[in-house]
């Protein structure tokens, strides 16, 4: 099949045929260094044209790695969210007791009275052997272990049921001496209230109340304690004993109270040399030796009331030896509930106490006077500076002499008259 075709397509197409021949010609004469050099330059010259997709392989990991902390960032997140919740539960758990796991209780409630006893007593008996060897805190856990197992019991019989209370008596009795050795007082009485709500003739409560309050320094609540525990069992040796340190410490008590009373109002000078001395005095409180009015059935001292009625006796010795005493300063020792009339000596000026002496029947005047003595002397010292503040530094020297003269000589008649007339209606 013949193609016609143009001279310049067919001239081209020979070019093109001599080139390559040409080319494959000096290929075949190149040596094979050559031909590396020149496929390697070729290489190079095409990665010039190739894709390069390092570049999104590293952004590829970028991203996973970002979504990798993105989901462990969320799993923290799920974590503190599920921390938070069982804390809340756990709080709103602890608040309210109903929502608490009864798992231990319903144990407790499905066993049987008599297992229910039995354990109770063998808490019993541990926490005795605790408090024995002075391990009161654990002693208290063991007898709220055995309170905790009859709270729970129900009694079929009647001897169980009697059976338990006594149980439960002697643990709240235990409780009671283990808080007292403890110190803790307060919970001492609380058990031992609860025991007499049980059973109100149990005279060891009362005994051990008692000591709780003589230990609290509440002698009246201890006293009546005692006297309960003592009309219960009235040949109890260790009640009487009781009683005994009560009165003692109660006596010690109003003693210290009163030598504390004579130091902040100190008496007059016999009676401080009889307390120097430890003399025996109206109340007997320098010396160790009680009187027949400390009795605790009989007196306010048995009740831890200090009696003040000797106090008043001394003021009226002082006063009748004294004999200055007038309407005013009567008065003082009627309303002062302490007794301490024959303090006001103290409280005047010496120039009081010198002018009653001497003019005795006349005292409250002349205390009058006296004080009318002393402001006006004030009164002539401070007229008289005035007097050198006008004379130096003003010019008016005869006005302020003339004002200030007539000043004194008013204050001076004053003071007569007053004088005068007060002394003849005395």
């Amino acid at each position: 099949m013949n193609v016609k075709t143009s001279e310049d397509a067919f001239n081209f197409a020979k070019d093109c045929l001599k080139i390559k021949e040409e080319i494959d010609n000096r290929e075949k004469q190149l040596p094979k260094k050559e031909k590396k050099k020149n496929t390697s330059q070729w290489k190079g010259n095409s990665s010039k044209y190739n894709s390069d997709y390092s570049k999104f392989e590293s952004c590829l990991k970028e991203i996973e790695e970002n979504d990798q902390l993105e989901e462990q960032q969320q799993e923290q997140r799920r974590k503190q969210k599920n921390e938070a919740q069982e804390n809340k539960q756990h709080f709103l758990s602890s608040r309210n007791p109903c929502t608490h796991d009864h798992s231990k209780e319903r144990q407790l409630y499905e066993k049987e009275s008599k297992e229910k006893i039995k354990a109770s007593n063998a808490f019993n008996e541990e926490g005795k052997k605790a408090f024995y060897e002075k391990n009161y805190k654990l002693a208290c856990v063991y007898f709220r272990k055995g309170l905790i197992q009859l709270d729970y019991s129900f009694p079929d019989s009647e001897q169980e049921q009697q059976e338990q209370s006594r149980l439960e008596i002697n643990l709240h009795l235990n409780l009671a001496i283990t808080k007292f050795h403890m110190s803790s007082y307060h919970e001492c009485i609380s058990e031992c209230s609860t025991v007499l709500s049980l059973d109100k003739n149990n005279a060891k409560a009362h005994y051990r109340k008692g000591h709780a309050y003589m230990s609290l320094d509440l002698y009246s609540e201890a006293k009546e304690e005692f006297l309960k525990a003592l009309e219960m069992n009235p040949t109890d040796n260790d009640v009487k004993r009781s009683l005994l340190t009560l009165k003692n410490k109660m006596v010690s008590y109003t003693k210290r109270e009163k030598l504390v009373c004579s130091k902040f109002f100190p008496s007059s000078g016999k009676e401080k040399e009889n307390l120097a001395m430890g003399k025996k005095g109206p109340n007997n409180y320098a010396t160790g030796q009680p009187n027949d009015d400390d009795n605790i059935g009989h007196t306010d001292a048995g009740r831890g009331i200090p009696t003040v009625t000797a106090q008043n006796d001394r003021t009226k010795n002082v006063e009748e030896e004294s004999g200055t005493t007038s309407k005013l300063t009567a008065n003082w020792g009627e309303e002062n509930p302490c007794g301490l009339a024959h303090k006001r000596k103290e409280y005047f000026p010496s120039f009081a106490s010198n002018g009653s002496n001497f003019f005795k029947h006349s005292s409250p005047i002349f205390l009058l006077n006296n004080i009318f003595l002393c402001l006006l002397v004030c009164f002539f010292v401070f007229l008289f500076l005035l007097f050198l503040f006008m004379f130096i530094f003003t010019s008016c020297k005869f006005f302020s002499t003339f004002f200030f003269t007539t000043l004194s000589i008013v204050a001076l008649s004053y003071y007569v008259f007053v004088y005068v007339h007060n002394a003849a209606k005395n």
